[in-house]
């Protein structure tokens, strides 16, 4: 891993501590990416499309909740280039969990091949 993905992961946690609220999906997404799913960032597949994070078995797309239908299409799309299972990781506000239910309930009733759906709130712990 290099220095300044560390150092960046570094960051996120003491801004997180902080309180504060960052703005981007990539301040999310890359140091989760990094450092607890262990993947590597924006692999970019044939057609030039980028997975946001890839792992050895699931091809994951990180959103906004209010964007959690788009997810869902990014991480199926992302999954049938890669031949990994599809995940989604939805980054929310406290109160938003809603998304969290319509994600699931729409992948459980039309059994899309979306194995894994996991939050970060942008609160921190």
């Amino acid at each position: 891993m290099k220095l300044i993905d560390l150092l960046y992961g570094a960051l996120l946690v003491s801004l997180l501590a902080s309180g504060a609220v960052l703005a981007k999906e990539s301040d999310y997404s890359t140091p989760h990416c990094l450092n607890v799913l262990k993947g590597e960032r924006e692999f970019v597949l044939p057609d030039k499309t980028r997975v946001d994070c890839l792992t050895d078995e699931v091809a994951w797309e990180y959103d906004f909740g209010p964007k959690w239908y788009e997810a869902i299409t990014q991480a199926m799309w992302y999954s049938m280039w890669t031949a990994r299972r599809a995940g989604v990781v939805l980054i929310l506000d406290k109160g938003e969990d809603r998304f969290v239910l319509r994600t699931r309930r729409l992948i459980d009733h039309f059994q899309l091949p979306v194995t894994q759906v996991l939050v970060i709130y942008k609160e921190g712990p």
